[in-house]
């Protein structure tokens, strides 16, 4: 199948779930600490390894971005330490509004570290859409994140996404996996 015949199938398909499952109105997203062996997983509106929320439909109010479950949550990120392996970050409360979905940070900032193996995902332009794209090292990251903090440009094919972030945590509350939450 040629790369174009699969990015449309896959945007077809993707959409067909979207409309079917949408946002929740307003609800809160659950979280938990329990931990979930495989990490390779992630939520994209584009990404066709996406999981589809299984919520309420909101698709007239334009809400229809898949929410973290299980051991998975999403977080404002308001720093990096490339140097310690760590992030700053605050929760976030999921608001389904006029505009659409978001995430909106709440509380405290807390500190994160991450695994040695950690699994990396920022959203990249590809002509009109954004594509997860995996990166490597952690001190990749975290330029993006303090570029995108200051509001400067960030490395192509990057764009800044306000500094939400899905992560899966492990028990002992370290980041196994990161990708960024398209705005």
């Amino acid at each position: 199948m040629t790369a174009r015949r699969l990015t449309s199938a896959a945007v077809l398909g993707l959409t067909a779930v979207l409309a079917l499952s949408g946002c929740g109105g307003g609800s809160k997203h659950k979280r938990s600490s329990r931990s979930h062996s495989s990490s390779t997983h992630s939520t994209t509106d584009v990404d066709s390894t996406a999981r589809p929320a299984a919520s309420s439909s909101a698709t007239s109010r334009g809400c229809a971005t898949s929410r973290p479950r299980g051991d998975e949550r999403v977080i404002h990120v308001t720093a990096a330490d490339g140097a310690k392996s760590q992030l700053t970050a605050t929760d976030t409360r999921h608001a389904c509004g006029p505009s659409g979905d978001r995430y909106e940070p709440t509380g405290a900032p807390v500190q994160f570290t991450v695994t040695p193996q950690l699994r990396i995902r920022l959203l990249a332009k590809s002509g009109t859409a954004e594509l997860a794209q995996d990166v490597t090292p952690f001190s990749k990251l975290a330029a993006h994140v303090t570029d995108c903090g200051a509001k400067r440009t960030v490395a192509a094919p990057f764009s800044c996404h306000g500094n939400n972030f899905q992560v899966t945590v492990d028990t002992a509350g370290r980041i196994t996996a990161i990708s960024e939450v398209p705005a």
